[in-house]
C-alpha cells in the first residue's frame, strides 16, 4: 500500500522536472521545479523502504569494495 503513493509522488515529480526543461517561460519553470521537490520528498517520506536502499546501496558497495581489494591485493 505505500508503494503506491511513493510512485504517484515520484512520478509528478518526473512530470514536473520535464515540464520545467520543456518551458522557456520562468515563472513555469520556477513553479514545476518547485512542485518536483515536494512531490520528491512526499515520495521519499511515504516509502520508507526507498530511504533504506539509499543508505544500504552505498554502504554495501562500500564492504563489497573492500572485499573485493582484499582478496585480489
Amino acid at each position: 500500500m505505500i508503494l503506491l503513493p511513493s510512485l504517484i509522488y515520484l512520478s509528478i515529480s518526473g512530470l514536473a522536472i520535464f515540464l520545467s526543461l520543456a518551458i522557456s517561460e520562468e515563472i513555469v519553470q520556477v513553479f514545476s521545479r518547485a512542485i518536483a521537490i515536494c512531490c520528491f520528498v512526499l515520495g521519499l517520506v511515504s516509502a520508507p523502504w526507498s530511504m533504506l536502499l539509499l543508505l544500504a546501496i552505498p554502504l554495501i558497495g562500500f564492504r563489497v569494495a573492500e572485499r573485493w581489494q582484499k582478496t585480489s591485493g
